[in-house]
């Protein structure tokens, strides 16, 4: 027999005639009803059924064997008059819905007593999906959680758990109440399982404590039987075998009924392979390859749960990060303490630390985004950050490519880090400063990499210093909840695997962290300058005095203007004839708009100071500190509130030297 596309084209092929016969009752049941003409002798004509075309299919569970489908289709219904003359002016294309209820245990048996019919106006028909058309449940990211735990109790709560993983799923208890047979096999290199829906034959290893481990050729199985690949996991091996069977114990328990309506479509069809990287999804596949996207979705994000349970896994995690957090570590305490946690959970639940970190993520743990970090194989220290800082579907994580791929694409985030404001550091992009960034240990570097890390105060304050990339999994958009992408995130992150990144510089975590880098890049030229300055500042009173000037183009008419202070004196003060006492110094400094630090270099050339015990001299210390940007009007109508002269004092306007 032919292999079908389409459940609707084995309906097509294989029942058109039964349809056209229900049809055909139907409409000439109804046909006063159907529009056509009731009178004399075209009342007393019958129809004939034409051109039935099934459009779309819904099918329903029920219990048992049995499933109601239901066919929409359209035919043309043509008038017969005496005779077998066909009346083609009153030929129409009409619109129905047959409603099936079938046996699918062996084949497919109509049980033509439940069969019904209804007319819809033209083009009317309910939307179906692939998923209705194959019968496969409807899962969404928020039940998940509900449905492993249900399976979990109705399954597990008598089962018996092995001292050395005292939390792994004990799935031989499960798979004797299914009445599920395992093996391992040697299965193409892609292919991490299969599950059979009909009696077949394979080769299997079967294990027995007197004889250990035997190969069998040809040997028989029943439907129910899974088979697990001895060499591949999904993801390529950062997974176990213990997710594999739980991958296939979800196919079995969910997916019984597709499996009978694939065998079907191909009679030579015997299983379903569970591939080791799942398929991209797209809107140009067939429904049955969009049908086999969501049942393998459905069954990696359940599996995952119901090997790790989520009250066993929250109970495993408190008690063994208590017992961590009692040692002591190195560097970002709360961050080590997480990865040495989740990397002895995982194996007490026999699954790798990474599925472990990314069950973490699944249950809210955001912080376990921070540990585990590998990009293009090379192992980074962990990391802490807010909690609620990170979406969904966000990360402080990105490789180098797909960085320098933004960058390329994204002007805002390549002049941060074009202009030295942010720095790449192999895992991060981070503020490039002194507080967040520094010299690489040499025991943490890799060939390759480059010579600066995060800072221990950086480590524990991500959040605060390095930006914050969206992520999407290319592997389609009805990855709900972006699990296939967190399947990657939670291992070795790069180019290769399915993530893309995006930078959004609205985000108003990234519009903090811009800000901040923005500002400490001003201190940073700020602080430059300042130190040009000192470098070069002459040591003596008016040498000073004219490199500032000089430095702020300032002319002596203009310092006279602003300081209340005469041309003659500043003149004085320029050659070194005269110098000014401690009010009006204070003059130069405001006529200057001067920083503290330059002011008190003046004071000392001076031979001038400014004491604390004095009410006057404490008020000249308020101002030069925090009012050095304002006006002589301004400073002294703070002077005249602590009842202190105004300055300049003109009356001692220079001092002969």
């Amino acid at each position: 027999m032919a292999r079908y596309n389409d459940f609707k084209s084995y309906i097509q092929s294989n029942y058109a005639e039964y349809l056209s016969r229900v049809v055909f009752t139907f409409v000439n049941e109804k046909h006063d009803g159907l529009g056509f003409h009731s009178y004399s002798v075209l009342s007393l004509c019958k129809q004939e059924i034409e051109n039935l075309s099934v459009k779309s299919l819904r099918c329903n569970d029920m219990p048992g064997p049995f499933v109601k489908i239901d066919v929409n289709l359209t035919a043309d219904i043509v008038m017969l008059g005496l005779g077998t003359k066909k009346y083609e002016a009153d030929r129409k294309t009409r619109w129905f819905t047959v409603h099936i209820v079938a046996n699918i245990n062996n084949g497919m048996v109509i049980d033509e007593s439940k069969t019904s019919t209804e007319e819809y106006a033209p083009g009317t028909f309910d939307k179906t999906t692939a998923l209705d058309e194959f019968l496969v449940p409807y899962v969404y990211t928020a039940d998940l959680e509900d449905i492993a735990d249900d399976f979990t109790l109705f399954y597990c709560q008598d089962a018996i758990y092995g001292p050395e993983e005292p939390y792994a799923f004990p799935y031989w208890h499960v798979l004797q109440q299914m009445e599920i047979d395992a093996y391992e096999a040697d299965l193409p290199e892609m292919q991490m399982g299969r599950m059979y829906f009909k009696k077949s034959t394979v080769t299997v290893y079967k294990k027995s404590p007197m004889i250990g481990e035997q190969k069998y050729e040809d040997a028989e199985i029943h439907p129910g039987t899974m088979l697990i690949s001895k060499n591949s996991r999904f993801m390529h091996n950062t997974q176990s075998a213990i997710l594999t069977i739980a991958h296939e114990i979800v196919h079995w328990y969910y997916h019984q009924k597709f499996f009978k309506i694939l065998s079907l479509l191909d009679d030579q069809s015997s299983m379903m392979p569970c591939d080791v990287e799942p398929q991209k999804y797209d809107e140009e596949m067939t429904s049955l390859q969009k049908a086999r996207w969501f049942v393998e979705w459905q069954a990696n994000a359940i599996g995952m749960r119901i090997a790790l349970p989520q009250e066993l896994f929250v109970q495993a995690m408190r008690e063994v990060y208590s017992e961590q957090s009692k040692i002591p570590q190195k560097g970002s305490f709360t961050a080590e303490v997480l990865e040495a946690t989740l990397e002895i959970v995982g194996n007490m639940f026999g699954v790798s630390k990474f599925v472990a970190k990314q069950r973490a993520i699944q249950l809210g743990l955001d912080a376990a985004a921070g540990t585990m970090i590998y990009i293009d194989g090379h192992y980074h220290r962990p990391f802490s950050f807010a909690e609620g800082i990170l979406g969904q579907k966000q990360t402080f994580v990105i490789d180098k490519d797909s960085l320098d791929g933004l960058c390329r694409e994204d002007k805002v985030l390549s002049d941060l880090i074009v202009s030295g404001q942010f720095i790449y550091l192999g895992y991060v992009v981070c503020i490039n400063d002194k507080q967040y960034v520094e010299k690489k240990d040499p025991k943490w570097m890799s060939p390759g990499e480059g010579e600066y890390d995060l800072t221990e105060y950086a480590r524990d304050h991500v959040d605060e210093c390095c930006l914050i990339f969206d992520w999407d999994s290319i592997s389609g958009k009805n990855d709900d909840g972006g699990f296939y992408g967190l399947c990657y995130l939670s291992k070795d992150v790069s180019a290769q695997n399915r993530i893309e990144h995006t930078y959004n510089p609205d985000f108003e975590c990234n519009q903090d962290t811009m800000a901040l880098a923005k500002q400490i890049a001003k201190y940073k030229a700020a602080f430059a300058a300042e130190e040009k300055v000192l470098r070069e500042l002459p040591r003596t009173f008016p040498d000073q005095l004219i490199y500032h000037m000089d430095r702020k183009n300032i002319t002596v008419e203009a310092l006279a203007f602003q300081s209340n202070l005469s041309t003659t004196t500043i003149k004085k003060y320029r050659a070194g004839t005269s110098r000014p006492d401690l009010d009006n110094i204070m003059a130069v400094f405001i006529g200057l708009n001067l920083p503290e630090i330059y002011c008190d270099q003046m004071l000392d050339a001076c031979g001038l100071a400014l004491k604390d015990m004095d009410l006057k001299q404490k008020v000249y210390r308020v101002l030069i500190r925090e009012h050095s940007d304002g006006n002589l009007y301004q400073w002294n109508k703070i002077l005249r509130g602590f009842n202190l002269e105004s300055i300049p004092n003109r009356r001692n306007q220079k001092i002969s030297v």
